[in-house]
């Protein structure tokens, strides 16, 4: 049984929002987490009410397991809510603007669905690269597992970002394979001369 049914079993059904702080914050959870969530959610509530996001926030707290704060911008100029990784607005560059004046939003929530996000974050990649910023796909085209070489896609033929998505897996795999053979030199030579064959 997961949390939010032993939840809803103990204190009655939980509205989406609820379901969805549960779903992003207790997924890892252990049986014991679980245990130790709800003893902590039974003291912080209050008597005869049903606990609440607060609630649930603060039993993360006390039983060690601090829930993640989300960031993102909104553009000063124009309000689009975009990615806290992207250089700049992405509606002020479609409209042949530069715009870096941003404020920063933060929630124990994920950022809403109209928050702008795209798969590469820059603006100037390699000679003849395709980014973001200038593709015709882009809209509503992130995905979190763009690049990922373990990743398994099942909408990989229709999907408009294959393409790049297949060259950042070739990459990342190579940069995986690289990172499992260079074996660390955790030495210091203790005078000039000391051989240092593992650096050659």
């Amino acid at each position: 049984m997961n949390i939010i049914q032993r939840i809803e079993n103990e204190y009655g059904a939980l509205n989406d929002t609820e379901k969805n702080y549960l779903l992003n914050n207790a997924k890892y959870f252990t049986e014991e987490d679980a245990d130790n969530f709800l003893i902590a959610i039974a003291k912080e509530k209050k008597k005869g009410v049903k606990p609440s996001v607060k609630e649930f926030s603060d039993a993360m707290k006390k039983i060690g397991k601090k829930p993640p704060v989300y960031y993102w911008c909104v553009c000063l100029e124009c309000g689009t809510e975009y990615a806290y990784g992207l250089p700049m607005c992405p509606k002020c560059y479609d409209e042949g603007f530069e715009c870096r004046a941003y404020e920063v939003k933060h929630s124990d929530f994920k950022p809403p669905m109209k928050t702008v996000n795209y798969n590469k974050q820059y603006l100037h990649g390699d000679e003849g690269e395709f980014i973001c910023y200038e593709c015709r796909f882009k809209e509503m085209s992130y995905c979190e597992h763009f690049g990922n070489p373990e990743w398994q896609c099942r909408d990989y033929r229709e999907c408009p970002c294959s393409s790049c998505c297949s060259k950042m897996k070739s990459g990342n795999a190579k940069i995986k394979t690289e990172e499992k053979e260079r074996k660390p030199d955790y030495r210091i030579p203790l005078h000039k001369g000391a051989n240092n064959d593992r650096k050659q």
